[in-house]
């Protein structure tokens, strides 16, 4: 006697739970397919076929028939299989016919085939078929005239293949000793933002994102990439020319490790030196290792020293085809924002908020260097400039990139010349004279001091004149010679006294008694003396 049959066992993976439970929740599901998950899954419980009819009112040899059916075919097993239905009114060729003008370019004056015009079309040639009957074969060939999708149109020119190799293997060995630059524009970049702010995620509900936006307008950028290390330096223009290109070129040019040490040179003219000012920022904020850890040049030092010193005024180089026109307001923009870098370096030390000092020059300050402007505004759109970059030399100092700051130091004392400050490039001398006393080079020192003093004889105020002072002061003190201290130390106190302050300008507020005595107290400590 034969034994019973037993029923067919069910083991889910839990993606499979999923799907089932799926076509259970969903509200477009057919209810016979819900339930013959129903079925699978009471299966799958453990439950007998007689119980999974009694559960769900189906008759046994139904909850046999799909647990069979899943237990071989899985999920696409609840399906039903594909029925003759009735006899096919266009064959073949009908189809293909179909399919061959809907793949062919669209009558003149349309863009692209919709399933009305494929049926007139092919009704006009003897082929009398619905859009209904199109829009089936369209779908069950999967062809989609109505969707365009843009693409590379070359030509068929078999040279294509041997370029585009050269260059791919250009890409992956590029020769030692090379820079190789990738470089691309990106136009009308949307800048855009929520209208209202996203709701959390609660329990039982996800985030939801409000859909519309509020737009900020449009930006247009040109980028470089150095194929071999990763590194992007991004420029955003306001113009896509040729004229921008090659500037953008120009700036990278500057960026280039050879160039690096041309930012020790004093520059002939001023958009020279406004070109490696805005190459040593954009290295600094990429992480350039060479640029940050450039080494300290001294013999550098005396080259902007005598420059500075035999320079005759000249006028600010305005561009007659600048783009940008800068007013006075321009200027007293970037005075009153290195005024608050300023306080910062006061406050918290040079590191602070250094790459947005940074970031600021190049992207603000360097565009309005090449714009249109009158002379008066030029000159005193340039001392600005030199001001910022006389801080970013300072903080440099202060952060211990010594390299850095003296390169900061000589092209902004190229910017204070453009200006005719006398007082501005007296400060970057200054500025110069104290790194070269803090890194024991203290002939120079000295000598940097004095061209601060002589180089803005009957421009600076007293304030200014006692502060270089006591920078020559200090630069004897490290070598030691009491009297020459001494005598620039006196000289520093009587220029002191006679200070008005209404005659200073504001970068040298700090330079108060507190200071000056300060100051001297570092000529006393390095002379040893107490007194």
């Amino acid at each position: 006697m034969s034994g019973r049959a037993h029923a067919v066992t069910i083991r889910l993976t839990s993606k499979r739970r999923r799907k089932l439970e799926q076509i259970i929740r969903a509200a477009t599901s057919r209810q016979r397919l819900v339930l013959r998950a129903r079925i699978v899954l009471a299966a799958a419980g453990g439950a007998a076929n007689a119980a999974i009819a009694r559960a769900l009112g189906c008759s046994i040899g139904m909850a046999r028939t799909w647990r069979r059916r899943f237990a071989v075919l899985g999920i696409a097993g609840l399906f039903d299989r594909p029925r003759s239905g009735r006899p096919e009114v266009h064959g073949p060729s009908a189809r293909l016919a179909v399919l061959a003008v809907a793949t062919s370019v669209p009558p003149e004056g349309e863009s692209q085939w919709s399933q009305a015009m494929l049926a007139d079309h092919l009704r006009e040639r003897g082929l009398a078929i619905s859009a209904a009957t199109v829009s089936r074969v369209l779908a069950e060939a999967q062809v989609r005239p109505h969707k365009v999708r843009g693409w590379l149109n070359r030509a068929d020119d078999p040279s294509f293949w041997i370029r585009a190799g050269q260059v791919c293997r250009l890409y992956r060995n590029p020769p030692p000793g090379t820079v190789l630059v990738s470089i691309d524009e990106k136009t009308g970049i949307q800048a855009k933002s929520r209208k209202h702010s996203d709701i959390p995620a609660r329990p039982g509900r996800n985030a939801r994102c409000e859909f519309e936006y509020v737009r900020h307008g449009t930006i247009s950028i040109l980028a470089a990439m150095n194929v071999t290390t990763g590194e992007v330096i991004a420029e955003r223009i306001h113009r896509n020319d040729s004229q921008t290109f090659i500037a953008f070129l120009a700036m990278l040019h500057q960026m280039i490790q050879p160039h690096l040490d041309d930012a020790l040179d004093y520059p002939a003219d001023a958009p020279t030196a406004g070109l490696r000012l805005q190459g040593l920022t954009r290295r600094e904020l990429a992480e350039d290792v060479l640029a940050l850890g450039a080494a300290i040049a001294p013999a550098a030092w005396p080259q902007p020293m005598l420059g500075w010193l035999l320079s005759r005024p000249e006028p600010p180089p305005a561009r007659a085809d600048g783009r940008i026109q800068v007013g006075d307001s321009d200027v007293r923009a970037i005075r009153t924002t290195v005024q608050l870098f300023m306080q910062m370096d006061f406050q918290f030390g040079g590191g602070h908020a250094r790459a947005a000092l940074a970031q600021y020059f190049a992207n603000d300050v360097c565009p309005l260097l090449e714009g249109r402007f009158a002379d008066q505004v030029g000159q005193q759109l340039f001392s600005a400039a030199s001001q910022v970059a006389e801080l970013l030399g300072w903080t440099a100092y202060d952060i211990g990139r010594h390299g850095l700051a003296q390169r900061y130091f000589i092209q902004g004392l190229r910017l204070a010349q453009a200006a005719n400050d006398r007082m501005m490039g007296g400060r970057l001398l200054a500025s110069m004279s104290h790194q070269a006393n803090y890194l024991g080079n203290f002939d120079q020192a000295v000598q940097l001091a004095r061209a601060a003093q002589e180089g803005s004889r009957g421009a600076a105020s007293a304030t200014t004149m006692a502060m270089f002072l006591a920078m020559e002061a200090r630069g004897h003190a490290g070598n030691s010679d009491d009297a020459a201290c001494s005598r620039a130390l006196l000289q520093a106190e009587t220029f002191f006294q006679r200070r008005n302050v209404a005659d200073d300008p504001d970068w040298i507020s700090y330079f108060d008694a507190a200071e000056l005595a300060g100051e001297g107290a570092h000529c006393f400590r390095d002379l040893r003396n107490p007194a």
